[in-house]
């Protein structure tokens, strides 16, 4: 978390980056909103904040809708339809949701 507030505060082309990216899984959003209180200042909190909810609620609808064609899919009237960006969506929600990706084999430490 140091080093993104350190990027986001210093490196403009961080910004850019971070203004286009797919967003956190929500306890890296909680964490972010925790630690911005402290690591933003008061001018750029604004700002910070507009970009944060809008790239959550952004992907979190993204992935709603994913899901949703996820389940239309399933129905026999939809056999035939594309999966359009849905195969995945079950791991990718839970991703979002919890952190960590699912297909990932078990960390066994050696």
């Amino acid at each position: 978390m140091d080093t993104f507030f350190y990027l986001y505060n210093s490196t403009p082309d961080f910004k850019k980056l971070f203004n286009e990216s797919k967003g956190f899984c929500l306890p890296h959003f909680s964490n972010l909103m925790r630690l911005s209180h402290t690591k933003i200042s008061e001018k750029d909190k604004p700002e910070f904040y507009n970009i944060l909810f809008k790239l959550t609620q952004d992907n979190l609808k993204r992935i709603e809708e994913d899901l949703s064609w996820f389940i239309d899919k399933y129905d026999y009237r939809n056999k035939d339809a594309d999966w359009k960006n849905s195969k995945d969506a079950i791991p990718r929600g839970m991703q979002k949701l919890a952190s960590g990706y699912v297909q990932d084999p078990p960390f066994k430490e050696k």
